[in-house]
């Protein structure tokens, strides 16, 4: 049985974007009898207060809020499972189809490589949407895995890297490459689901109004980037915070 929750969260002082606005009641609309919450810093560390105890330490002294969020997509799809999406991810419609295993993973766009830290074949999984079911134990290992992680951060110089290796997509294929060795309840989805386009041509699209074909797409990540913390990389995208 599909547990028919989505969780998308905002964590920090910047507004959200107007336009994830529209983006999150996608997901909504395409899924009228599935429970929708929105979590901010407080929830989450309500959350973590009353069934992590043990791991608010670490949260706390997490060096970004991306971290910090990151990290409490895998404490809410344990606790209460269902599908966690980022903000910027515009859904077409119902997901279910796709849900089809006790955890589902969704591979990024391969252009995302993450090459220096993995082999050329490694498929990258992204961590903007996955489906669990609560208690999954794939999830369970990732939470075990989140204090390892955070003790061996310094390990990577770079700030952006030291993210996505300790909390996001780098973090998540880790773990999943490790698992998947042992257990075998966690199933893959094509990139094309979500990302079917490249980062490049998703940008193109998104800042110049263009038409693009939606095929067999479920929805489109847009990859905005409000995460990353050099503020003049390229893979930033600023929109005006305008309806």
């Amino acid at each position: 049985m599909i547990c028919k929750n989505i969780h998308q969260i905002w964590i920090g002082d910047k507004p959200i974007p107007e336009i994830c606005n529209t983006w999150m009641d996608s997901w909504r609309d395409n899924h009228p009898d599935w429970n929708y919450t929105f979590w901010t810093d407080d929830d989450i560390i309500q959350l973590i207060e009353r069934k992590y105890s043990w791991f608010l330490d670490v949260y706390n002294n997490y060096e970004y809020d991306v971290n910090r969020s990151d990290a409490a997509r895998y404490l809410i799809l344990y606790e209460y499972g269902g599908v966690y999406c980022d903000i910027d991810i515009e859904c077409f419609k119902c997901i279910e189809p796709l849900i089809t295993d006790e955890c589902v993973l969704f591979n990024e766009h391969p252009d995302h490589t993450l090459g220096e830290y993995f082999p050329p074949n490694v498929e990258i999984q992204t961590n903007s949407i996955y489906y669990a079911a609560p208690g999954a134990k794939f999830i369970w290992h990732n939470i075990r895995s989140l204090t390892w992680a955070f003790n061996n951060r310094h390990k990577y110089t770079n700030p952006g890297a030291r993210v996505l290796m300790t909390t996001a997509s780098g973090f998540l294929t880790i773990c999943y490459n490790k698992y998947v060795h042992v257990k075998s309840n966690v199933s893959l989805a094509a990139h094309e689901h979500f990302e079917l386009l490249s980062k490049r041509d998703r940008k193109d699209i998104l800042l110049n109004n263009k038409e693009y074909k939606k095929k067999n797409m479920y929805g489109i990540h847009w990859n905005i980037g409000t995460w990353i913390i050099n503020e003049k990389s390229p893979h930033k995208i600023e929109l005006t915070n305008e309806a």
